[in-house]
């Protein structure tokens, strides 16, 4: 299981346009992709400018194989032709699980 994990504070221009195309890529990435097994954009509470963005891959190649995807090239698309997404980096965070080991995790 490859893991990653990023905490930011999103940016006010275009916050509506980039949540709508981060709940498509969601559930792009939760139906279509068959390496990634968990792909949640959460927001705080109270603070809904705080996005979280939790993905879980089955292995480390399941996030080069996510960037291939129709969908998040439409993201990358979207950030390039509107500017920044987030004001503030909280929390970047790439990990690989101990427990449940791999071989429990399949």
């Amino acid at each position: 299981m490859y893991v990653r994990l990023s905490v930011t504070r999103l940016h006010p221009d275009h916050r509506d346009r980039y949540l709508k195309i981060l709940q498509e890529e969601a559930v792009a990435a939760n139906q279509d992709e068959p390496n990634t097994a968990n792909y949640h954009v959460l927001l705080g509470d109270p603070d809904d400018n705080i996005l979280v963005i939790y993905e879980v891959f089955n292995d480390r190649s399941g996030f080069p194989e996510h960037q291939q995807s129709p969908h998040y090239k439409k993201f990358t698309q979207l950030v390039q032709e509107l500017g920044p997404m987030f004001s503030e980096r909280i929390l970047k965070l790439e990990a690989k699980s101990l427990v449940p080991s791999d071989k429990d995790w399949r």
